[in-house]
């Protein structure tokens, strides 16, 4: 298919993203899972350390009860959210 001048192919077939993975649970890693898994992805979120397995989750869960707090998110988008992220230390669950 020929690219356009910036590059891009003109006409590319788009599936809708519905999954996606990320590796490190730090600042950017969690608070990317939380935003996409408020946006109704599924996320799988891969830590290096079994610690991590606790207290990604809890993380992401405390600034979404944050976001609750301030009326950016309601309840049920936050319980929806916290459903949707998946952690693990097991880097083939990406495949």
């Amino acid at each position: 298919m020929p690219l356009s001048p910036a590059g891009l192919s003109k006409r590319v077939p788009q599936e809708p993203i519905t999954r996606l993975g990320i590796v490190g649970s730090g600042t950017v890693g969690a608070g990317i899972a939380e935003l996409r898994a408020v946006r109704g992805l599924d996320v799988r979120l891969v830590v290096s350390r079994e610690s991590s397995l606790i207290r990604a989750p809890r993380r992401i869960a405390e600034s979404l009860d944050r976001r609750v707090a301030k009326g950016k998110v309601d309840r049920g988008a936050r319980e929806d959210a916290v459903a949707r992220i998946h952690v693990t230390t097991d880097l083939g669950e990406l495949a």
